[in-house]
């Protein structure tokens, strides 16, 4: 990933761009720099709305475990499968990872 930096030297007063390539870790998503996921939206979407009180969605995002609470429980009665589904539209959903699962 590259990272878009522009400074002025102080010494000389010139304006300067630069690109740092650097590896994105949780630790830099956590300091308020936003990645995306890898998994694709469209899927993720796909996926809750047709099979998501059977916890498919939360598969898909890596997340197994609370994937098998929503096949057991009907995707939480129908209440946590509505939420997970506003939370997918809005692009807030994320993966095992930490990283937002959104369009684009």
């Amino acid at each position: 990933m590259y990272l878009y930096v522009s400074h002025v030297d102080r010494k000389t007063g010139n304006y300067s761009r630069d690109y740092i390539t650097f590896i994105v870790t949780n630790d830099v998503q956590k300091k308020g720099l936003i990645v995306n996921s890898k998994r694709s939206y469209a899927v993720m979407l796909i996926l809750c709305f047709f099979l998501g009180t059977l916890g498919i969605h939360r598969f898909y995002a890596g997340k197994a475990g609370t994937g098998i609470l929503m096949l057991l429980t009907g995707g939480g009665f129908l209440i946590w499968w509505i939420i997970d589904f506003i939370v997918v539209i809005l692009g807030a959903f994320k993966d095992k990872e930490g990283y937002f699962i959104r369009p684009g």
